[in-house]
């Protein structure tokens, strides 16, 4: 068995629903089978015990049982056989009925959500059994695959995998059903974040580096009304309102990998945005008022953000700075000294009515259904990270060359100068803001995203991991695609 198919396809969602024998794997895997068969494609088996002389002892036989739209039917699948280890055989009529199903599966093209897979252990693990069936259902490419193993057999089907179980699910626990239809919602929830992540991402990696690259008037206030809209019309649909933030993350990620490279404002301002949205709906709930809020605060950031990097860099110098020429053009135009701050706070003040107004719209019409072809969003993701750190630091360099750093820091520094300030500090606070952009910037180029998703689910985040696969996969222009049968 190999949980990553043949050719390379993406890893699903692996959830391993455990327990003793007799202890209600199939049942409950079978209602959860039913359940997301109402609205999702289905396919799988579980395995029913006909005859059991006692309780955690395997039954005398199996009847096997297949669900979804080629299922539903039952039939006798194992006897008991003492002489064989595991002490069954299968019935030559079965398999062949299973193979017959197998084929109509394949044959079917369209997509599916759940594969469930029943009683896999030693025979599977050894490359008997349903093994080949297995390695089948698993090259097209579901979404998720829930497998019921006894809890002693966890650790061989895992290894038969190849890769451990993105949830563990004990089927003798009080709140299985629950959670096993938490964890169900929660991929669907993470599968819809992906497709909008890509959608905002491809709007960075298109528009926003024009925007960027160009240093547009406005241009971020542009890109933060954008990704308002998105994050709004995105969390309408999500059990879970609060994972929001990672569409703004998965669109900065993406945003690194574009061929502009990894501009670390943009990014910066794309993930705080985000995350400021999705503490306000967390706070107030999904409401007109949370809404707006999330969005002034979104618009507010964009409003910040530069004099923010800059206080990064430049520390007290920065504000030194401004006090100085506020004085300085209160003098020229006799306006009074706090005229300067009424005018950065009118122009965070237009940057946040701005974006909450986009939010307000974008909520009005949540209802209005908004359709994202996945197979128009293919963009070219050519960036990568530096494959050393004499490569990043070659590209934090680079970056100092850009205006946003150098032309704030000039003017600092010629403020400072003209109000007396000595020539050793003021080599001092331009040694500490290159210093400090080169180090972050540099860091910045060594994060390789690319290989976010295992790392990921090796920190136990299958969520964002499953919806970064499917970013990746639809700016890829594979979404929607599978082997031939």
């Amino acid at each position: 068995m190999d949980a990553t198919g043949e050719g390379g396809s993406t890893l699903p969602l692996l959830i391993a629903l455990t327990g003793a024998i007799g202890s209600g794997k199939s049942t409950l895997a079978a209602h959860a089978a039913a359940e997301a068969a109402r609205t999702v494609r289905v396919e799988g088996f579980v395995q029913r015990a006909i005859e059991r002389e006692a309780s955690g002892r395997g039954a005398q036989s199996y009847a096997l049982e297949l669900l979804g739209r080629h299922g539903g039917a039952s039939f006798p699948y194992l006897m008991r056989d003492e002489s064989l280890h595991p002490p069954y055989r299968a019935l030559a009529a079965a398999e062949s009925r299973l193979d017959d199903w197998l084929e109509s599966v394949r044959a079917d093209s369209s997509p599916i959500d759940l594969v469930v897979l029943d009683e896999i252990g030693l025979i599977e693990a050894a490359g008997g059994g349903h093994c080949e069936r297995i390695r089948a259902l698993l090259a097209l490419q579901p979404a998720a695959v829930l497998i019921g193993v006894n809890r002693c057999r966890l650790d061989v089907v895992e290894a038969a995998l190849g890769v451990r179980f993105d949830v563990r699910i004990d089927a003798e626990a009080d709140d299985a059903a629950a959670r096993l239809g938490e964890v169900l919602q929660a991929r669907r929830d993470y599968e819809r974040i992906g497709l909008y992540g890509a959608a905002a991402g491809a709007i960075e990696v298109g528009a926003g580096s024009i925007v960027h690259g160009l240093q547009l008037p406005l241009g971020g206030l542009g890109m933060a009304t954008t990704q308002a809209l998105l994050l709004t019309r995105a969390a309408e649909g999500l059990h879970e309102r609060g994972r929001v933030a990672w569409v703004a993350l998965l669109s900065a990620g993406l945003k690194s990998l574009s061929p502009a490279g990894q501009r670390l404002g943009p990014m910066l301002a794309i993930a705080m945005q985000g995350l400021l949205y999705s503490r306000a709906l967390a706070l107030f709930g999904w409401n007109r008022f949370a809404v707006a809020l999330g969005g002034a605060a979104m618009g507010a950031w964009a409003g910040v953000q530069g004099i923010a990097i800059q206080w990064l860099l430049l520390g007290r110098a920065l504000l030194d700075a401004i006090e100085l020429l506020a004085g300085g053009i209160a003098r020229l135009t006799g306006l009074p000294t706090a005229a300067v701050g009424w005018l950065l706070a009118g122009w965070v003040a237009l940057h946040a009515g701005t974006v909450a107004s986009g939010t307000v719209l974008a909520w009005r019409q949540r209802q209005q259904a908004l359709r994202i072809e996945p197979g128009r969003l293919s963009v070219a993701l050519t960036g990568s990270a530096a494959s050393s750190w004499r490569e990043a630091f070659r590209r934090g360099a680079r970056e100092l060359t850009r205006p946003l750093l150098w032309v704030p820091l000039v003017t600092v520094l010629a403020v400072l100068a003209l109000a007396g300030r000595p020539a050793e500090q003021l080599v001092y606070i331009a040694l500490r803001a290159l210093a400090i952009g080169w180090l972050v910037f540099a860091l910045v180029q060594r994060v390789d995203l690319s290989r976010l998703p295992a790392r990921l689910r090796l920190l136990g985040r299958w969520g964002p991991a499953i919806a970064w696969q499917r970013a990746l996969r639809t700016l890829a222009g594979q979404e929607g695609k599978r082997p031939s049968p």
